[in-house]
């Protein structure tokens, strides 16, 4: 499944790479000789760095004090010096995406005027020192994109955002920063080995509006209580091993617009009261799990979706032909399920549709001739199912397509010389059919 969760994973993964943005301002006159001394000696940059270097330098008013240091991409590859701890006026430290490969001082602990603390996509190495969670004005923490190990400590301060993605930290999230991070807005834990169950406290975090757990190990079921986050508007928990029903109610999230459960155990029916008129759902991701109930009827309600994936399950029954009030929907994905039936003319009707893909189902019937009004269709995947007819020489004015699988069905006849005019047409399959004859002249 080339774009299916892909396009959902990148729309919850721009959260890892972007976060929130550091405010700096060039220096204004020379600085005091004394803190200039100090940050030259504490970074030491090369010489043709340092004009470049003193312009990612904040200054408080009085400019006595430097306040804020944004070192990002700068190529610096040393060590992170403890004498970073000498600039107590310090609010914001941005040394991300450089090439440090130290651990992390604890003295940094000791800058207790820090909001933010930016140090993610180096390599960072060793564990988390527990004394960031003395740092008592401390918001921002995002040490991703690292070589971090060992564990999250339970005291980590009062943050606001705390994203630790991809890295190689290990065992479970402890049940007790739950009660440290009642301001925490924004949780960013994908990785690759954290363990144990989604810890229930989490639904009594108020303020969250993003929570990201992806390609992690996480068992057991999705609690209940994520149903108390009512300003969450993105939850990806796709790539562990939960199991069991999904019994969080979109009707009660109205906040939500990204959901991605892909890539786990989940299994039996969705909810009736899963869905709801005032949903803002903009993308849902259930493919690769068990699921194995009818098109869910009450997913038609949710009007704002733009991408739909519940490929890769054991669905099964007819395809609805209310899809089409799915009317923003650009990529639909249905396919390896058990869906049967014919494809409902009403597709002709969502306008919007770029990426169709039902190929692996047991689809039956003629491909329907509505399919002309989807201009905006590129990739149009049917192969694998139980297609009849021939192919209608109305796929001619579908002028955006760029794939075409046709493959494995049952279609015979002339294969329509007009496909010669889809200009950005770059593949054609119809192998495996009942029998197709060569182009018509025009």
């Amino acid at each position: 499944m080339a774009k299916a969760s892909g396009g959902a994973k990148e729309a919850i993964k721009a959260k890892t790479s972007g976060g929130e943005a550091i405010r700096t301002e060039n220096s204004r006159g020379a600085a005091p000789g004394g803190e200039k001394k100090a940050t030259k000696h504490i970074i030491g940059l090369s010489s043709e760095m340092q004009q470049r270097h003193w312009s990612s330098i904040s200054w408080s008013d009085d400019k006595a004090h430097v306040i804020g240091l944004n070192l990002s991409g700068f190529g610096v590859s040393r060590l992170i010096s403890s004498e970073f701890s000498h600039l107590a006026s310090l609010q914001i430290l941005d040394l991300s995406s450089n090439d440090l490969s130290s651990p992390i001082p604890p003295e940094l602990n000791q800058l207790q005027n820090l909001r933010q603390l930016l140090l993610y996509s180096n390599s960072l190495s060793g564990n988390i020192p527990k004394e960031i969670g003395q740092m008592g004005e401390l918001q921002v923490l995002r040490l991703g994109d690292n070589m971090l190990t060992g564990s999250i400590p339970p005291s980590i301060g009062k943050l606001k955002y705390l994203g630790i993605a991809f890295c190689q930290i290990s065992g479970s999230l402890p049940e007790e920063i739950v009660g440290n991070l009642s301001a925490l807005r924004i949780l960013n834990l994908a990785n690759k080995s954290l363990s144990g169950s989604i810890p229930p406290q989490l639904g009594q975090l108020p303020n969250l509006s993003y929570l990201n757990f992806l390609g992690n190990r996480l068992s057991g079921g999705i609690p209940l209580e994520l149903n108390q986050l009512l300003l969450l508007e993105e939850l990806d928990l796709s790539g562990n091993k939960l199991c069991g029903p999904v019994m969080l109610l979109v009707s009660k999230l109205s906040r939500l617009n990204v959901l991605v459960l892909s890539n786990n155990l989940l299994t039996g029916d969705i909810a009736a009261n899963f869905f709801s008129r005032m949903s803002s759902l903009v993308i849902l991701s259930l493919s690769q799990n068990d699921f194995s109930s009818s098109f869910p009827l009450e997913l038609l309600l949710c009007s704002s979706l733009q991408q739909l994936d519940l490929s890769d399950n054991e669905f099964q029954g007819n395809l609805q032909s209310g899809l089409d009030q799915l009317k923003q929907l650009t990529d639909l994905y249905l396919n390896n399920n058990n869906f049967g039936g014919s494809l409902p003319p009403e597709i002709g009707n969502m306008s919007s549709l770029e990426f169709l893909s039902i190929y692996g189902n047991m689809i039956t019937g003629s491909v329907p001739v509505e399919i002309r009004r989807l201009t905006m269709l590129s990739y149009l995947y049917l192969y694998d199912n139980d297609f009849t007819g021939t192919i209608p020489i109305e796929l001619t004015n579908c002028s955006s397509l760029v794939r075409v699988d046709f493959s494995r069905n049952q279609l015979k006849g002339v294969i329509p010389a007009t496909i010669g005019k889809l200009k950005n047409l770059v593949l054609l399959q119809l192998r495996q059919n009942a029998y197709l004859v060569q182009f018509l002249r025009a």
